[in-house]
C-alpha cells in the first residue's frame, strides 16, 4: 500500500482594514495528489516528444488533467485580477478548506508562521 501525498495550492488575500492594520485571508484552495503530479509528467514528455507530437491539449486530456488545468487557469486570473499571493503546501493527509483557514488565520498572529507561509510563496 502507497502513501498518498496531498498538494494544495492557494491564494491569499492581504486587506487594509480601517485601523490601518492588515489582515491575511484565504481566498482560493486547489487540491491535487502525487498522482496528478506524475500524470503531469508524463504529459510534459508527451509534448516534448518529436517523434511523436502531442498537442498540450492532447497530453491534458490523455493523462485526465482537464480538471487541475481549468483550476490552474482560473487561479493565475484570480491571482493577478485580485492582487493575491499563491502558495504550495504538501501534506501527507488530506486537507480541508477550514484547515487551511486556520493556518492563513494563524498567520495574522504568528510571526513563525507567517515566514512558513513566505517560503511556500509560489508564482502562477
Amino acid at each position: 500500500m502507497s502513501l498518498t501525498t496531498f498538494y494544495y495550492i492557494f491564494g491569499v488575500r492581504y486587506e487594509r482594514k480601517e485601523d490601518l492594520t492588515s489582515e491575511l485571508s484565504l481566498d482560493f484552495m486547489i487540491e491535487y495528489t502525487d498522482r496528478e503530479m506524475e500524470n503531469s509528467n508524463l504529459a510534459q514528455e508527451m509534448i516534448k516528444n518529436e517523434m511523436n507530437y502531442t498537442s498540450k491539449k492532447e497530453a491534458i486530456e490523455a493523462c485526465n488533467l482537464n480538471k487541475l488545468n481549468i483550476e490552474l487557469f482560473a487561479a493565475s486570473h484570480m491571482i493577478r485580477s485580485n492582487n493575491l499571493t499563491a502558495h504550495k503546501v504538501e501534506s501527507s493527509i488530506r486537507l480541508t478548506r477550514e484547515d487551511l483557514h486556520m493556518y492563513v488565520d494563524a498567520c495574522n498572529y504568528s510571526k513563525e508562521s507567517l515566514k512558513e507561509l513566505k517560503e511556500g510563496q509560489i508564482k502562477l
